[in-house]
């Protein structure tokens, strides 16, 4: 299995402590949140496995990060703490993996064509 959060800090058990994971995170904030991102993306972090919300709660809730989102074509970046970043982002990816693993036929339906006009009817 890849880890997706490398650390020169002593592992507890399977993977990095609630402690490891906020002195990595005060200590390397923007690479932190990349990693968290990427780990998402990947699969590699997932909602089950983050198994004590409430130590991770209090592990985490002052750790302050810096997140950019594009609003409307901007880059825009806000502080937020570290707690609900983590958890929204697991959970957000836990929610698109459901999405994905539902079968349509959707795609069997329709053609997507490139349209020139400004406003296009379809009878």
């Amino acid at each position: 299995m890849k880890t997706f959060i490398k650390s020169n800090l002593v592992k507890i058990g399977k993977g990095l402590s609630i402690g490891d994971l906020r002195a990595l995170a005060q200590h390397e904030p923007e690479n932190f949140v990349h990693k968290i991102q990427q780990g998402a993306e990947d699969g590699h972090l997932k909602l089950e496995n983050l198994k004590d919300l409430r130590s991770l709660y209090q592990g985490l809730a002052d750790v302050e990060v810096q997140v950019t989102a594009e609003v409307n074509g901007v880059q825009r970046t806000v502080t937020t703490q570290l707690f609900p970043n983590l958890t929204g982002t697991a959970t957000i990816a836990q929610v698109n993996d459901a999405y994905q693993a539902v079968e349509a036929i959707g795609d069997q339906l329709v053609i997507d064509f490139d349209d020139p006009k400004k406003v296009t009817t379809i009878a």
